[in-house]
C-alpha cells in the first residue's frame, strides 16, 4: 500500500481493495464485532470502554505468595520489578543499571494474568486503577495491539524509534528465548488509530530500513478491533 497524501487510514482503507491481511500476525479483529469503517469512531470507542469495563468488573483470583512485585515510578513511566516469582521473566521486562524494569504495556498485561501485583506510594494498585494509570493517559492503541499478540502466543518488545513507539513480535519457539540475543522480529509493528494520518513514503523508508530487517505491519485499532495491513514503499517517478 502507498500513498503520496497523508490521509486519515479510514479514507485510504475504504478507498482500496485492501482488506484485512490472511498472512497477518493474529487475527484481525478482537470481540464480537467485525471491522467495520461505518460506524462512528466514538461508538466504537463506547464498545470498546463497555467490554473493558466488564472485564474488568469481573472477579481475579491470585494466590499472595505466587506473585511478583513492582513498584510504578510516574516520572520514568515504568515498573521497576522488586520481587521475581515464576519463570515470565525470560520474556518479559528489561534491565538497566542491574535493575529489572518493565513498561507500562508489561505491567497491566502481568497484572491481568495474575501474575504480578504493582504498588504506589506504598499501596497495591487493582487492575483497574493499574489500567487508567499505566495505560490510558499513554497510548491505549498500543496496549490494545500489545495485549493482542501476547493472547495470541507471540513474545512481543516495546521499541521506540524517534519518538515513535512500535512492536516487535517473534513467534514463539521450542528454543529459548533470550533477551540478551534477540535475533531479528518476525514482525515490526505501527500503530495507528483509523483516524491517525496515513505514513508518509519517508516515514517508510525509515522504518523499513531498521535493522535487523523484519516485514513491516501496520496494526490499526478501530475501537475494539484491530486489523493488520502490509506496508510497501514506493518511489514517485520524476517525469
Amino acid at each position: 500500500m502507498s500513498t503520496s497524501m497523508r490521509q486519515p487510514f479510514c479514507e485510504a482503507l475504504a478507498t482500496t481493495a485492501l482488506g484485512a491481511a490472511q498472512n497477518s500476525p493474529a487475527a484481525s479483529k478482537i470481540g464480537p464485532k467485525g471491522f467495520s469503517l461505518e460506524d462512528g469512531e466514538n461508538q466504537l470507542l463506547q464498545t470498546f470502554l463497555s467490554d473493558e469495563h466488564g472485564r474488568l468488573a469481573s472477579q481475579h483470583v491470585t494466590i499472595q505468595r505466587s506473585l511478583s512485585r513492582g513498584l510504578w515510578l510516574s516520572h520514568e513511566k515504568v515498573v521497576e520489578v522488586t520481587t521475581q516469582k515464576g519463570v515470565c521473566w525470560a520474556t518479559h521486562g528489561y534491565m538497566s543499571n542491574g535493575k529489572l524494569f518493565l513498561t507500562p504495556e508489561e505491567a497491566v498485561f502481568l497484572m491481568e494474568s495474575g501474575t504480578l501485583e504493582v504498588f504506589s506510594a506504598g499501596l497495591p494498585m487493582s487492575i483497574h486503577q493499574a489500567y487508567h494509570t499505566l495505560v490510558k493517559p499513554h497510548n491505549l492503541q498500543l496496549y490494545q495491539v500489545y495485549a493482542f499478540l501476547k493472547r495470541a502466543g507471540y513474545i512481543v518488545h516495546k521499541k521506540t524509534y524517534s519518538d515513535v513507539s512500535i512492536l516487535e513480535a517473534w513467534r514463539c519457539r521450542k528454543f529459548p528465548f533470550r533477551k540478551s540475543h534477540l535475533g531479528a522480529p518476525d514482525y515490526r509493528l505501527l500503530i495507528a488509530s483509523i483516524s491517525d494520518p496515513f505514513p508518509t513514503n519517508t516515514g517508510l523508508h525509515q522504518w523499513a530500513g531498521l535493522t535487523p530487517p523484519a516485514p513491516l505491519w501496520c496494526a490499526v485499532v478501530d475501537g475494539s478491533n484491530v486489523a493488520f495491513y502490509t506496508l510497501q514503499c514506493t518511489e514517485m517517478v520524476t517525469i
